[in-house]
């Protein structure tokens, strides 16, 4: 017999069993969508992230010194690029838009009016040309008050979080405490200029910007800048782009890195992979409950057509074929299940990537500092849904082997005499 006929003969069976088929079914595709929508979240957290961070804290690229990454966790200044000029001439000449930063730990100390109460905190500060960093970062866009540092170059600018836990408003002295490129403690009077609000909550939370100028004046860098920060493709591969510019640096300075943002946001990117394990656990439900249904209705199917199967080993159909004929049975009922889950889960879906969950008040109250907006939105991830569908097919298909063997363990006169 070939298979055009098994199949037909496959289907025919499963008609006669319409509610068992059903409920087997549905239940794989409950399982199904649920892995579709968990994967959907995962996809879009990563994807909202990655954006977060490359737009408003690292970039795509960033040129370092050579040792600046094994000490990057202390922001230090001496470990710099002492002339950014050369490095931002080459990279303008390749058609890369660039922008040179400082980025260092500082103290920010308030007291007296108009603050309501005195303290300090840790921040991170950010120093940047405010004209080219408008090249490669989105921050401008997200002022909420006050002005830029471009109208204000001797203000500072706090993100939207760190304001609020401090209780400043536009206007309100505060004064800043760090070390200079050669270590030494200096303190920098300034006023707040403006807050920004971004979709980056780790941005929000720790850190401060002001002028590269005026730190320029204060830690004594010289014109020097521990980043370089460079907007680059997001879709190539950022590894190779950075592999590839650092071979040309090379032409301009040495002891110059360029690393990727894969290396520059690991943590985040490690955030995501960790969690990523548990749609591996989801998949492994979604496994059990094929496992379980599909079998158990194999064994029934089995157990109530003993005899016919009997009849039809009897009028000369090979135990393989009829093997085959259970097999694709059962595969049948895990692609009715697959379709059925991805179709439950188009509007679901649809609602998680157009709205999603606002989560701002839960991230700002744990304090979790992500690049993450707060609000969770799903993306739609046609590979994970053509595989769920087929993932239904292949499993119902792997778990009905066993059962389908079983059925053949029985000779033909047993058969017959069954029931």
């Amino acid at each position: 017999m070939n298979i055009r006929y098994l199949a037909g003969f496959a289907f025919r069976n499963l008609t006669r069993h319409k509610r068992r088929t059903v409920i087997t079914a549905a239940s794989l595709a409950a399982g199904l969508s649920l892995f579709i929508l968990f994967d959907s979240l995962l996809t879009g957290l990563e994807n909202d992230g990655t954006r977060s961070m490359i737009w408003y804290d690292t970039g795509s690229l960033q040129v370092q010194d050579s040792g600046y990454w094994e000490e990057k966790d202390s922001l230090p200044l001496d470990r710099a690029i002492a002339d950014p000029g050369p490095v931002l001439d080459f990279l303008g000449s390749k058609g890369f838009k660039a922008a040179p930063r400082a980025v260092f730990m500082g103290e920010l100390i308030v007291s007296g009016d108009p603050w309501t109460e005195s303290g300090s905190v840790r921040v991170r500060m950010v120093a940047l040309d405010p004209g080219r960093d408008a090249a490669v970062f989105r921050l401008r866009e997200t002022l909420q008050e006050g002005k830029w540092l471009s109208d204000d170059p001797s203000g500072i600018v706090l993100g939207y979080q760190l304001a609020r836990d401090l209780g400043a408003r536009i206007g309100y002295p505060l004064t800043v405490m760090a070390r200079t490129r050669d270590g030494a403690f200096q303190t920098m009077d300034l006023r707040v200029s403006g807050i920004v609000n971004t979709p980056n909550a780790a941005v929000n939370r720790l850190s401060a910007f002001v002028s590269l100028d005026l730190a320029d004046e204060y830690l004594y860098l010289e014109g020097s800048v521990n980043q370089i920060a460079i907007a680059g493709d997001e879709d190539a591969d950022p590894e190779k782009a950075a592999a590839k510019l650092e071979e040309g640096l090379k032409t301009v300075a040495g002891g110059l890195s360029v690393l990727p943002w894969t290396v520059t946001g690991a943590e985040f990117l490690a955030f995501v992979q960790s969690r990523s394990g548990l749609s591996r656990v989801l998949l492994l439900l979604v496994f059990i409950i094929a496992a379980v249904g599909v079998s158990n209705t194999m064994l029934m199917t089995i157990l109530e057509r003993t005899r016919e199967m009997g009849m039809l080993r009897a009028q000369g159909m090979y135990d393989r074929e009829l093997r085959t004929s259970l097999m694709m049975e059962a595969a049948a009922i895990g692609l009715i299940g697959g379709i059925l889950g991805l179709v439950l889960s188009l509007p679901f879906n649809a609602f998680l990537v157009n709205t999603g969950f606002d989560l701002s008040w839960m991230i700002e109250k744990v304090g979790v500092d992500l690049p993450f907006s707060g609000r969770l939105r799903g993306a739609w991830h046609a590979r994970t849904m053509l595989m769920s569908v087929a993932v239904g097919a292949f499993l119902s298909f792997a778990v009905s082997v066993i059962p389908a063997r079983r059925a053949m363990k029985l000779s033909v006169v047993e058969a017959l005499r069954h029931g």
